[in-house]
Formats: C-alpha cells, sequence, structure tokens
C-alpha cells in the first residue's frame, strides 16, 4: 500500500520531476571546466524554465473543473511540495553568491556571460517561487471549499461572483511576490493566513538579497 502511495505521487509529479531530471543532465553534460557552481546554476535554470514553462502553459489554459481535479490528484504531500520548492530557491540564491564570491576571489570582473547566468537563476528562482505559491493557493481554495476538508471560512475571497480561475491565484501569489501585500483578495481561512505570511517573510528575504547581489554585481561592472 506503501509503494503504491508513493507511485502515485511521483506519477501525479512526474512534470515536476521530468524539469528537475533536465536540470540535473544539463549540469552533468556541461564542461568540467566550468566548475560545480557554474554547472549546478546551469542545471537549476534550466529546471526552473521547464517547471514555470509548463505550470503557466497548463495554467492559462485551465478551467475551474480542471483546477478542482489537479487539486484532489495532488493533495497528500502539498504542503511538503512547497517547502522543499522554496528551499530549492532560496539554495539557488546562496549558489549564486558563491558564484560571485569564487569570481571576485579570483580578481576578475565579472563576465557578461555570468551576469546573463546570474541574472536568468534570479529571474527563475523568483518565478518559481510565487508559481509554487499560487499552485498551493488553487489547492488549499479547491480542497477546502470543495473536497474532503470542508471549512466555514472561505479560504481566499475573491472580488466577483465567478469561480477564480488558475490566473486568479498567480495574480493574488505575484502581488505578494511583487508588493508584500494580499491587494484585493481577502484571506478568510485562519490556516491559509500562515502561508501567506510565510509567503510574505520569503518574499522580502528573497526581494532584499535581489537588491543585494544587484549592488554586488554593479560595482564589480563598474570597478575594473
Amino acid at each position: 500500500m506503501r509503494q503504491s502511495t508513493w507511485l502515485r505521487r511521483l506519477w501525479v509529479r512526474r512534470r515536476s520531476l521530468f524539469a528537475l531530471a533536465a536540470g540535473a543532465v544539463t549540469a552533468a553534460l556541461l564542461p568540467s571546466s566550468l566548475g560545480p557552481v557554474t554547472r549546478a546554476l546551469a542545471g537549476w535554470c534550466v529546471t526552473c524554465t521547464g517547471f514555470v514553462g509548463h505550470a503557466w502553459w497548463v495554467m492559462l489554459h485551465a478551467t475551474a473543473d480542471h483546477i478542482r481535479e489537479r487539486a484532489r490528484e495532488q493533495d497528500e504531500g502539498a504542503g511538503t511540495v512547497l517547502v522543499l520548492t522554496v528551499l530549492a530557491a532560496m539554495a539557488g540564491m546562496v549558489a549564486i553568491m558563491l558564484e560571485l564570491a569564487g569570481q571576485h576571489a579570483g580578481g576578475g570582473a565579472i563576465s557578461g556571460a555570468r551576469i546573463a547566468l546570474v541574472g536568468w537563476t534570479i529571474l527563475g528562482s523568483w518565478a518559481l517561487i510565487h508559481t509554487a505559491f499560487a499552485i498551493h493557493y488553487a489547492h488549499e481554495y479547491h480542497i477546502n471549499t470543495f473536497e474532503r476538508r470542508p471549512s466555514p471560512h472561505q479560504p481566499l475571497v475573491f472580488p466577483g461572483d465567478s469561480q477564480p480561475l488558475y490566473r486568479d491565484f498567480l495574480y493574488f501569489s505575484f502581488v505578494i511576490g511583487v508588493a508584500s501585500q494580499t491587494a484585493d483578495v481577502a484571506v478568510g481561512a485562519p490556516s491559509l493566513r500562515w502561508v501567506v505570511m510565510w509567503h510574505g517573510i520569503v518574499a522580502f528575504f528573497f526581494n532584499a538579497t535581489l537588491i543585494a547581489l544587484g549592488v554586488n554585481i554593479a560595482s564589480s561592472t563598474l570597478i575594473k
């Protein structure tokens, strides 16, 4: 029974695993002369691009019924997947710091290729975090509203009477990511407020790190 449960979880998240595998293969195939950190960053960029690209394609074409079905499929372990995704994205930022530190230790200016790699990593990690939160919000909304955990509080209250689509959850998530606020969407479920709070904290530290990295790259580029 336990083995079948794990197999089902893997099958439900097969697209995410494929993106992760594509990144691992990319890192393995790059020449060793690039160094382990650079290769890991390149692989991570491929993973982020694959995950976010596919997720957005599905989300922008999904109906409310499709969202509900995916929420039902991915109910088990949804919170764990979100935490692992955020930790992986933050690890990508740590890898950027190591990459820049290694470049400074070498005494040279940061090359255009490295700036492009760092920029791709930052953008990919940022998009990955908030896309993952959007998927989680959609999951929690439909599980708590329609499925096995009915709640007296509507998890998220969107303006209007129509059922929210994925693009509505993307809007909610990316507004938090950019402005650390929930805009015109109200959080009704106490359990979801905890998730939103941590989302805001993650967004704050990510954005603060991004500013610090931007200053670092600018100073390294201007001072040669």
